[in-house]
């Protein structure tokens, strides 16, 4: 029956994650001046865009503003247009007169992208660069790059300049979504612009543009931790009632659940950055759709969710008998480090590091690799070893490798992607159980 609960979690988690998707779309109405576009030329002078009426004349004009976009690849800038054929303005060469952090739209944002726990602090909007994509004009797979800790997701708006192709298509594992813009402008009766916002580790691309051409405006998203949330609840937002939680519930009284499983896992299903010059680490107020859900369903019942990063060797075969667990990410290793340092140098700066055993392995189970790594410290390492019962599967980070997609829209800086986990101690649920 024990089992029948991990498989009952899994099952209602996965129907729970499906209510909480990673992007939003649609179209705003542009009032007055907001339509306004001005940018400086190459020769300094200065010119007015009119969303309301653009001519092919002022198309012409913008494109010759612009200059050829790269796109990072690890840390460095490059120019090749077989991965990315587009042009772009920066941010200190345009101005917008339509202002996304100002009136409702922030707000109506929040609300659609953001679930109901992330009200606890404020959102910015910050714009980033004007891109053009001409007839053939395309981008390939890639995430953007992460600016900030704090940065969360990408808002793209699409002028309304006539154009077929182009599509932004986003994918997020086994989700995809196909932001069309001309169609949605299509129907559109006063000057109006397409958006889409996303979560900034969703994969996406720019599908070939195969007539006119497809201008855009980004701006990256953050949390603003000085700015006032843009809704106020009067307190949190509590979580539905729902399958899954009823069914923690269920577990968590049941008295022959609590004695075999002493640590739940749970692999999250995004991805969160990380700067290594900021002592900041990611909490609970930054998880994102359903992984905000899960940690505070799993907090409602009276477990005390901990995120922690798994990492598996990139180097040695421990990794498939073993994982660690960290409370904090690492930034990589050399790659000449010997395999019985391992250990040692994962779990020695971090006090709260634990060893993982996978499925079917024990400190009985350990081959040569495995065991010279383990042994080095026999007694702490045994210490330090957990079973976890993962109720999602995890995602884990490699040692040694930089954890960076190898395109994004920028040069990486110095932060990364990270997979999240939560573990909980069944131990410390504090609901006595009340079923044998």
């Amino acid at each position: 029956m024990n089992q029948d609960y991990i498989q009952g979690l899994r099952d209602t988690l996965k129907v729970q994650e499906r209510e909480h998707e990673p992007w939003t779309s649609g179209v705003v109405n542009l009032q007055g001046p907001e339509s306004h576009l001005y940018y400086t030329r190459k020769d300094g002078s200065h010119h007015l865009l009119n969303m309301a009426a653009i001519s092919e004349a002022d198309i012409q004009d913008l494109i010759g503003a612009c200059s050829p976009a790269p796109f990072g690849r690890g840390a460095e800038s490059v120019l090749d247009d077989t991965y990315r054929k587009a042009l772009k303005l920066e941010d200190n060469l345009f101005a917008w007169r339509f202002n996304p952090d100002s009136g409702n739209f922030i707000a109506q944002l929040a609300h659609q992208l953001s679930p109901w726990a992330k009200f606890n602090k404020g959102f910015r909007a910050e714009v980033s660069k004007l891109n053009i994509y001409t007839q053939g004009g395309f981008f390939k797979v890639h995430q953007d790059t992460p600016r900030s800790d704090q940065m969360f997701g990408s808002l793209v708006f699409t002028l309304p300049t006539p154009h077929m192709g182009g599509n932004l298509v986003l994918r997020h594992r086994a989700r995809s979504f196909n932001f069309d813009a001309p169609t949605l402008l299509g129907s559109a009766t006063s000057p109006s612009v397409a958006y889409v916002a996303f979560y900034s580790d969703v994969e996406h691309e720019v599908l070939e543009v195969t007539t006119g051409a497809r201008i855009t405006i980004t701006f990256n998203l953050y949390y603003d931790p000085s700015r006032a949330p843009p809704i106020v609840p009067s307190s949190r937002i509590p979580i539905p009632e729902n399958d899954f939680t009823i069914l923690l519930r269920q577990a968590f009284r049941d008295a022959s659940f609590i004695r075999q499983y002493r640590y739940l896992g749970f692999g999250l299903e995004y991805q969160y950055p990380k700067d290594f010059t900021e002592e900041y680490y990611p909490g609970m107020e930054d998880l994102k759709g359903p992984d905000a859900f899960l940690f505070y369903a799993l907090s409602d019942v009276g477990l005390r969710p901990s995120l922690r990063y798994l990492y598996d060797s990139s180097y040695g075969s421990w990794g498939d008998q073993f994982q660690l667990l960290l409370t904090y990410p690492l930034e990589g290793r050399d790659e000449d480090s010997c395999n019985d340092t391992q250990i040692n140098y994962l779990l020695g700066n971090d006090d709260d590091g634990l060893i993982v055993w996978n499925a079917g392995e024990s400190e009985e189970t350990l081959r040569e690799e495995g065991a010279r790594a383990y042994r080095g410290d026999i007694e702490d390492n045994r210490a330090r070893s957990i079973n976890v019962e993962w109720v999602t599967p995890p995602t884990h980070n490699l040692v040694g490798v930089t954890p960076y997609k190898e395109s994004g829209n920028e040069p990486l800086q110095e932060i990364y992607y990270y997979t999240v986990c939560i573990v909980v101690d069944v131990s410390s649920v504090p609901c006595p159980p009340v079923t044998v």
